[in-house]
């Protein structure tokens, strides 16, 4: 088995070198079959988890070999970035010598500067990727292919299979909840945590793709698709998973009916999707009564969302300054995947659960400061990018618009659960997303053009210009 999964490796790295555009929907399929191989493999080894860093990275570099090197600066949101980052990329190497200095343990130390760090290369590649629309839409059908297809697991779980493929790495994890103990099924993945923000993401990829028409599916489908991933997120016993869901339906429902249009049609598939799956929960639930505990505890996530904003909010600020001082423990302590290599010696629970956190007690107080930086930064440039795509064609449009939802909700998730965050894999979806999202920006929305503020200097701002006609995504030109 081991010779049998290096050979598969190899053979995706091959063709990630023979043509980088292979390189995104191969990294993507290897990013999720790293999970089931890691269980086979004697020693359940950690690098495994690297396996989309490096297909992507091979990806990257052959890019660069074919089409040139590619100017980080010409990127219209690092651009805008260009202070907060180069402050955020000083910070962190004064973290990591930090760190280096008061554990010396570089291999911790890397991890941590992964975990910030990784987004950045796909980012850059799937820019150059994300200026053909029927490219990024066959990526992301071989991701949601992949994914579905690994969901079943969890089914084949519940429904008392012992296969070794179904177990959790590790120790593996147990739910306390309503006075139930519950068994926490990951299917194929190696964790719950990362199954969970598997199948929250993949529902809203479809909805996003159906909303956009990028992909033909009937309601009837598209609901039980969304019941099928839904549930399967559920039995994982993560529950942040509904929230994710439902504040991306609330932000891209905002975004259609102020700037996309077609809110109609998201509707119309919320409303269908909605009925489906609540009548299919409710007759599921009484023909399969160990399925009730695990709705329960999924819907108290919303009025349960108050209390752990507070706790890990300004809370966990004031607890991490209180125990590790202002500059903070040093990189790395708090990373998931460090606790491999010795960062469990510093104690930090309680603290790094959230986003918040976890930046304060890697990065101390200057850390937290940066990142709201580059945070308001950031909030800036999404005002404006929404205004550039109302130019684009509505396909594209729609499509961009749910990326942006997607990408606030799982910031949101951030601040209140961090772990599935350093996983390499999922900071490499999202960079590939928001690289997609600012290609097709670039390639279909208004020119900028300068104007001058009140201080004399010139800023960027979108006009409007005639809408292009889209490329084709799925073989026929919309109207």
């Amino acid at each position: 088995m081991i010779w049998i999964a290096l050979a598969l490796a190899l053979a995706g790295a091959f063709l990630c070198m023979k043509n980088w555009r292979f390189g995104v929907p191969i990294a993507l399929l290897g990013g999720l079959l790293a999970d089931p191989v890691r269980k086979i493999v004697p020693g359940e080894p950690v690098a495994l988890v690297l396996t989309p860093l490096v297909l992507l990275g091979l990806s990257f570099l052959a890019s660069v070999m074919t089409e040139g090197p590619v100017r980080v600066w010409a990127v219209s949101l690092l651009r805008e970035l260009r202070p907060a980052l180069l402050m955020a990329l000083a910070w962190l190497l004064c973290s990591a010598a930090l760190s280096l200095v008061r554990y010396q343990n570089p291999i911790m130390t890397a991890i941590g500067l992964l975990s910030y760090t990784a987004p950045l290369p796909a980012l850059l590649l799937a820019y150059r990727f994300g200026l053909n629309p029927a490219r990024v839409r066959h990526a992301l059908l071989v991701y949601l292919t992949a994914c579905t297809t690994m969901q079943l697991g969890g089914y084949f779980a519940f429904l008392g299979f012992e296969w070794p493929l179904l177990r959790q790495v590790g120790e593996g994890m147990v739910i306390s909840s309503q006075g139930l103990t519950l068994e926490a099924y990951t299917g194929f993945f190696r964790t719950p945590e990362i199954a969970a923000w598997h199948a929250a993401t993949a529902i809203c990829l479809v909805i996003v793709l159906v909303t956009a028409n990028w992909v033909r599916l009937p309601s009837v489908a598209l609901g039980l698709l969304v019941l099928y991933l839904l549930i399967a997120g559920m039995i994982t016993g993560r529950r942040k998973m509904l929230a994710e869901v439902a504040l991306f339906l609330a932000v891209y429902s905002w975004l259609l009916m102020r700037r996309g249009g077609g809110v109609g049609r998201l509707l119309t598939v919320i409303v269908l999707t909605t009925g489906i799956v609540g009548f299919a929960l409710v007759a599921w639930t009484a023909a399969t009564p160990q399925l009730h505990p695990y709705l329960i505890r999924g819907f108290t996530v919303f009025g349960d969302a108050p209390t752990r904003i507070s706790d890990l909010g300004i809370s966990a600020i004031v607890d991490s300054v209180r125990r590790f001082g202002f500059l903070g423990a040093g990189l790395g302590v708090a990373s998931q995947g460090a606790q491999h290599f010795g960062s469990d010696a510093v104690p930090t629970y309680g603290v790094a659960e959230g986003g918040v956190g976890k930046i304060t007690t890697e990065l101390g107080v200057p850390g937290l400061l940066i990142a709201v930086w580059v945070g308001l930064l950031c909030v800036r440039y999404a005002k404006r990018m929404i205004l550039r795509l109302e130019s684009a064609p509505p396909q594209v449009r729609r499509f961009a618009y749910g990326v942006i939802a997607l990408l606030i909700a799982n910031i949101s998730t951030y601040l209140v659960a961090a772990q599935v965050f350093g996983d390499p894999f999922v900071l490499l979806l999202l960079g590939l997303m928001v690289g997609i999202s600012l290609a097709l920006q670039d390639r279909h929305g208004a020119p900028a053009i300068p104007t001058k503020t009140r201080r004399g200097r010139r800023r960027p701002v979108a006009i409007a210009r005639p809408p292009r006609r889209a490329l084709p995504v799925h073989g026929v030109v919309p109207r």
